[in-house]
C-alpha cells in the first residue's frame, strides 16, 4: 500500500502523545523512501519545550529511530533539570538523560546538579557502558571527543573520560575532519597515543579537504603523531591529499612560499611526507637564492637550508649550475662572511674540486675581511691546500691577502688561527708554531 508522504506526516504529528511509544516503525517508513522531515521537525520543536518526563521520553524514543543525531540544541538547562528531577534511575532512560547532559551542557552545570551521578565510584563505573551505548544518539563521535578540549570543561570529568575510553574500546568510527587539528590535545587529556585508536579514523574523508583548508585541517604536529603508526590508513590518506595539494602549485606559488623561508607549512609538510620536489619548486629556490646572493643576503638558518638543498638533490635536481651561478655573482662583487659560511661547502664541492681556480677567486671569494671571522678562518685552516692553490692562481692579486694574513699572524696581537694558516701556506716556518707552544 502506498500513501502520500504529507498524509503520513500529518497522521504521525496528530498521534496522541500518551501513546507515542507505539510509534516504532519510523525506520520501516524511511526504508520505503517516505520523506518524514516534516514530522521530525515537529518532534524536535516539541521535545525541547516539554517538562513532562513521559512526553520527553516518548519524543526521544521516536527521534532515536531517525538515522541522524537527535537535535537538542535548543534544550534549555532549566527544562533539562526539570526532566532529570523526575527520572527513575532504575529505568534505562536514565542513561539517555545522562548522555543528553554530557552532550549538551558544561561540566560546571552538571557538577552543580547534585544528584546527576552517584558519588559512589563503583556505581559510576557500572553505568559507563550503558551511557556509552546511547550517547552517540545525541552527539557525534567527533563532537564528543572534541568536548574534552573545548570550553565545556568536560575534560575535567573522569566519568566523561571513561565514556571516551569506552567508545575507543568499542571501535567507534570518526568521520568528521574537524577533530584532526585537536587530535594531539585530545590524546593528551585521555593519556593515549594514536596507535590506540588509529582504526577509528580509517573512514575520515581526508580527500574532501579543500586546498584552502589543508593547513588548518592537517597541522604538522598532528601529522607527526599520525605518522608514528606504521601503515596507518589515515596517514596514507593524508599524505596523498597533501601531495595533490603541493602538486598543483606553479613556480609563482612556490616563489611565494620560498620567500617566506623554510618554516612555512608547505615546505615543512613536504619534508615530513618525503615529497618529491618538482622542477617548479626548484626553480623558485634557485631564483630566491640568486636574489639573496645579489643582495649579499643569506637565508637565516644555514643548517636547515643546507638540509633542504640536500633533499632537492635527492629529488634529482642538479645543483652544479646553481652553484656556478652563485659563484659567478660573488666573483663580480666579493663575498661577505655570512654568504661565505652558507656557500663555501658548495663552492668546494662543485667549483674548487672540479675546475682550476680563477685569478679573482682569492680576492672575491676569500676577501681579507674573512680573516677576522673565526668560522671562516677555521674553514681556511681545514682546507689550507685548497687556499694555497687559490692563492697561487691569484698572481698579482696575492699581496692584499698575504699582507692581511701576516698582520694577524705576527706582531703583538697574534691570532693563533691566522698564524696556523700562515704556516700551512708556507708564509711562516713551521717552527713558529713550536716556539709559540713552548712560550
Amino acid at each position: 500500500m502506498v500513501c502520500d508522504a504529507k498524509q503520513i506526516n500529518d497522521y504521525l504529528a496528530q498521534y496522541p502523545i500518551e501513546n507515542i511509544s507505539d510509534i516504532d516503525y519510523i525506520e520501516e517508513l524511511l526504508k520505503c523512501q517516505y520523506d518524514l522531515s516534516e514530522y521530525k521537525t515537529f518532534l524536535e520543536q516539541h521535545v525541547v519545550n516539554t517538562t513532562n518526563y513521559d512526553d520527553f521520553k516518548g519524543f526521544i524514543g521516536v527521534l532515536k529511530q531517525f538515522p541522524d543525531v537527535v537535535k537538542l540544541e535548543n534544550l534549555a538547562w532549566s527544562t533539562y533539570t526539570s526532566i532529570f528531577s523526575q527520572a527513575d534511575k532504575q529505568n534505562d532512560f536514565y542513561y539517555d538523560l545522562v548522555a543528553i547532559g554530557y552532550s549538551h551542557f558544561s561540566y560546571s552545570q552538571l557538577n552543580g546538579l547534585g544528584n546527576f551521578l552517584s558519588s559512589n565510584e563503583e556505581e559510576q563505573k557500572s553505568i559507563v557502558e550503558p551511557v556509552r551505548s546511547v550517547i552517540l544518539n545525541y552527539i557525534s563521535s567527533a563532537g564528543l571527543f572534541m568536548q574534552l578540549v573545548d570550553d565545556s570543561g568536560l575534560g575535567n570529568s573522569e566519568f566523561y573520560k571513561a565514556i571516551c575510553h569506552a567508545l575507543i574500546a568499542s571501535k567507534c568510527k570518526i568521520t568528521e575532519m574537524r577533530i584532526l587539528p585537536r587530535l594531539k590535545m585530545i590524546e593528551d587529556v585521555l593519556g593515549i597515543q594514536f596507535n590506540q585508536w588509529e582504526a577509528a579514523f580509517n573512514d575520515l574523508p581526508v580527500a574532501d579537504i579543500s586546498d584552502d583548508a589543508i593547513i588548518s585541517s592537517l597541522p604538522i604536529d598532528v601529522l607527526k603523531d599520525i605518522q608514528t603508526v606504521p601503515n596507518s590508513k589515515l596517514y596514507g590518506h593524508c599524505k596523498s591529499r597533501i601531495k595533490s595539494y603541493l602538486d598543483i602549485k606553479d613556480t609563482g606559488s612556490w616563489k611565494s612560499v620560498i620567500n617566506n623561508d623554510l618554516n612555512t607549512y608547505d615546505i615543512q609538510v613536504g619534508l615530513l611526507i618525503s615529497y618529491q620536489w618538482p622542477s617548479r619548486a626548484y626553480e623558485a629556490v634557485k631564483a630566491y637564492l640568486k636574489e639573496k646572493a645579489e643582495n649579499k643576503q643569506t637565508p637565516t638558518d644555514i643548517e636547515k637550508w643546507h638540509n633542504f638543498i640536500g633533499v632537492l638533490k635527492k629529488s634529482g635536481h642538479e645543483l652544479a649550475q646553481l652553484v656556478c651561478d652563485i659563484y659567478g655573482i660573488f666573483l663580480k662583487s666579493s663575498i661577505d662572511a655570512p654568504s661565505f659560511k652558507f656557500w663555501i661547502s658548495f663552492f668546494d664541492e662543485y667549483i674548487f674540486k672540479k675546475e682550476g681556480p680563477k685569478k679573482d677567486t682569492l680576492r672575491c671569494i676569500f676577501p681579507v675581511i674573512l680573516l677576522d671571522d673565526g668560522e671562516c678562518l677555521k674553514w681556511m685552516n681545514d682546507h689550507s691546500r685548497t687556499i694555497s692553490t687559490i692563492y697561487d692562481a691569484a698572481e698579482i692579486q696575492q699581496s692584499d691577502f698575504y699582507r692581511a694574513l701576516m698582520e694577524r699572524a705576527t706582531g703583538e696581537n697574534v691570532n693563533p688561527a691566522a698564524r696556523r694558516l700562515a704556516v700551512r701556506m708556507n708564509f711562516l716556518p713551521s717552527d713558529v708554531l713550536k716556539k709559540n707552544l713552548q712560550s
